[in-house]
């Protein structure tokens, strides 16, 4: 872009004027004189400081993810970010081949939290995904049980 510009102002226009500067210009030698200095304070400048550290409610979210601990989902609708990767029960319902709407699958959770004494199983796995809670999708009309493919150890 600047040397199609400089290029301009040195032929002119195609209507056959005059350049606005010439080889010879001082105002061409300022303007290169200028853009060379800061090429070079830019050269010279240092390096970016690192990012800042991930505060420690990112490690917990990092070793639970690698210990296979669920953590709960907020009491909000999920972002994008968020709810990426997470699908809904009926869609794990269809992925295990499951007949009836996933009743097969809410039956296994209250099993689970009758066994735990009344706490819905977070982070237990049926037939390989891992229950994550209740939660609103985005572009959800309403909370649902929300899964995620269990990673493999």
């Amino acid at each position: 872009m600047v040397a199609q510009a400089l290029e301009l102002l040195l032929v002119g226009n195609s209507k056959g004027s005059t350049p606005a500067l010439s080889t010879d210009s001082k105002r061409l030698a300022a303007a290169l004189a200028a853009l060379e200095q800061r090429v070079a304070l830019l050269e010279q400048a240092s390096p970016p400081a690192p990012p800042p550290a991930l505060p420690a409610s990112f490690e917990r979210v990092i070793t639970a993810a690698h210990l296979g601990e669920a953590l709960p989902l907020p009491d909000r609708r999920l972002t994008p970010a968020e709810a990426a990767g997470l699908v809904t029960l009926p869609q794990v319902a269809e992925a295990l081949g499951l007949s009836g709407g996933g009743s097969a699958i809410t039956n296994w959770i209250a099993r689970e939290a009758r066994k735990r004494g009344g706490e819905v199983p977070l982070g237990a796995v049926y037939r390989g995904w891992r229950l994550r809670g209740k939660g609103l999708l985005p572009g959800g009309q309403k909370p649902g049980w929300l899964w995620e493919l269990e990673q493999p150890a």
